[in-house]
């Protein structure tokens, strides 16, 4: 394993490139995840790690995940569009109304519909966060989440309240099972915040304010329950991602780790 040389510097990982710290190396696997309310600083994050990352010569795998929505499944249903003959509906540049994605109960009907649509939902994330994120890891990739078990859980809460899908076998097993981050971050924003981002970046999907305040009551309490670390995504990009370095660097040499829980709830190691 190839480590990069270390530079003498008092300020720590935060002062230098994440690479150029002596406990992050070109050649080694690890898992990021990062979770968070909509237009919390996720995406800003993520991109920056991994630029970081691959100018020091690791080659990071970038993940992003939503119950539901993958390439197996949006594959799975182009193939059932065309042999039912229909056409995928097309959509204006900006929504005039709160969007309905990721799906909700409401926009399912039948219990019966529901029950199979989060059926293969939660397959889909055991096989994501179960099985490739643990072979990416175990080829020594740095794997980044944009999006993890944190949000799907908050997902299934927010979108399905009264089918307690956290009940599910299915849910309980993807929670035992899915790889444990060796740090996890959760980026939240205020309401209003996560709004006037949303706005000025012109989605075609946004969500109203009452379902955001429900989504970022949901994040405080599970990111607690699982030990991950929230930060304030209102602070200076360089600021967070400094931050992140350093929690990132401290997880790698083996420090303490928030995320460090039984594996009921975060998943094993």
């Amino acid at each position: 394993m190839r480590r990069v040389s270390r530079r003498a510097d008092p300020g720590g990982a935060r002062d230098r490139g994440l690479c150029e710290d002596s406990t992050v190396t070109a050649n080694r696997g690890f898992v990021l995840a990062l979770s968070g309310i909509d237009s919390g600083g996720k995406s800003t994050q993520r991109d920056l790690l991994i630029d970081e990352l691959r100018a020091g010569g690791a080659a990071p795998v970038r993940l992003w995940t939503r119950p539901g929505y993958s390439p197996r499944i949006r594959a799975g249903k182009a193939l059932l569009r065309r042999i039912l003959g229909r056409k995928k509906a097309g959509r204006g540049r900006v929504s005039t109304v709160s969007g309905r994605y990721p799906r909700r109960a409401s926009t399912l009907g039948h219990p019966l519909k529901r029950w199979g649509w989060l059926t293969v939902a939660l397959l889909d994330l055991l096989w994501v966060y179960a099985v490739q994120v643990r072979f990416w890891r175990a080829l020594r990739r740095p794997v980044i989440c944009d999006r993890y078990l944190l949000d799907s859980l908050v997902d299934f809460r927010v979108y399905f309240p009264d089918d307690r899908v956290e009940d599910r076998l299915l849910c309980r097993l993807l929670r035992a099972v899915s790889v444990r981050p060796d740090v996890a971050f959760c980026l939240l924003v205020p309401v209003e915040e996560s709004m006037r981002r949303t706005d000025a970046r012109s989605r075609h999907h946004w969500e109203s304010r009452e379902t955001l305040q429900q989504r970022l009551d949901q994040y405080r309490a599970l990111a607690d329950e699982l030990g991950v670390q929230i930060l304030d995504g209102c602070e200076p990009v360089e600021r967070i991602a400094s931050r992140m370095r350093d929690g990132l660097s401290e997880a790698l040499a083996g420090g303490p780790r928030r995320a460090d829980v039984a594996p009921s709830r975060l998943g094993e190691p």
